[in-house]
């Protein structure tokens, strides 16, 4: 059965919805999961998000994959999401060939995300990212699963829109089981949070580079997918500030972040054209 959901995250929307404060949380249907979970032996381990087009065989595709894997497989899926734009959010188990040992966890997610967290506690696991979205998109959601041979599998679980201009949304899902692991049962959960977060979409980067007296030393801009992977600053810097610029619905719209020598890094992105942002990772070099 499938689901329906229809969200536009717009400042108004927001104020007025009954989730908490400016961001909605949303809980999947615990007993579509539970009947979209199929085996009890089978563990959720992900999403796996298709945008919605008028060509629906990419959604009817998606609720029927599989995935086999031997050892050393880190990339599922991956023909699917190149031929039809699919998202996946994911932390799966690989097998090391033994039959005592139970594998390592291999966290996978696109490079949609803006930030991408596992955490694993001796009792469950919890997986959380954040898409940054400019406008609306459509998407229809897949529940993923592993068996306890190791292989994966897709369930549909719901559709959903999400965008629009200055709030977030998060969706959350929870399913606990009991599971042996060396002939020994316990109990043990897995646990999603996807954070839908509307930006605006930015024009350039500007990276201003000062100095204790807060003199500036050097000032550089970027087109928002030109930022390199490195930025060097120069000799006496204290401080950088970087400015992200661009358009909203009033106007010219600045976004300023300040970092000082113990900040490694930041995470720049740009709108690619579908209402979604690629994000990397841009490392900072400081004087020595």
């Amino acid at each position: 059965m499938k689901t329906k959901w229809i969200v536009i995250l717009v400042l108004c929307a927001m104020a007025a919805a009954f989730f908490l404060g400016a961001k909605g949380v949303v809980k999947l249907n615990q007993d579509e999961a539970a009947e979209s979970s199929g085996s009890k032996q089978d563990i959720l381990v992900g999403l796996l998000l298709v945008p919605e087009t008028e060509d629906y065989r990419f959604e009817q595709e998606a609720g029927n994959l599989t995935e086999d894997f031997s050892e050393g497989d880190t990339d599922p899926f991956a023909a699917f999401c190149e031929k039809s734009g699919a998202i996946r959010f994911l932390i799966y188990l690989v097998k090391d060939g033994k039959e005592d040992e139970r594998g390592y966890w291999m966290p996978l997610h696109d490079s949609v995300f803006s930030d991408f967290d596992t955490y694993i506690s001796g009792d469950g696991l919890s997986l959380q990212g954040t898409l940054l979205l400019t406008t609306p998109v459509d998407f229809s959601w897949f529940y993923v699963y592993q068996k306890s041979d190791g292989s994966l599998y897709t369930k549909q679980t719901m559709g959903a829109s999400m965008g629009g201009s200055g709030g977030s949304m998060t969706v959350t899902d929870r399913e606990d089981y009991t599971e042996t692991v060396n002939g020994e049962s316990k109990n043990s959960y897995r646990e999603l949070a996807l954070t839908m977060q509307s930006v605006h979409s930015p024009n350039a980067y500007d990276v201003l580079s000062f100095n204790e007296a807060h003199v500036l030393l050097d000032q550089r801009s970027f087109a928002p997918d030109g930022i390199p992977e490195s930025l060097q600053f120069p000799d006496g810097t204290a401080y950088v500030l970087i400015e992200r610029r661009g358009n909203g619905e009033d106007g010219p719209t600045v976004e300023r972040n300040i970092y000082q020598p113990e900040d490694q890094g930041f995470h720049p992105f740009f709108d690619r054209g579908d209402g979604l942002c690629e994000t990397q990772y841009c490392e900072f070099i400081w004087p020595k």
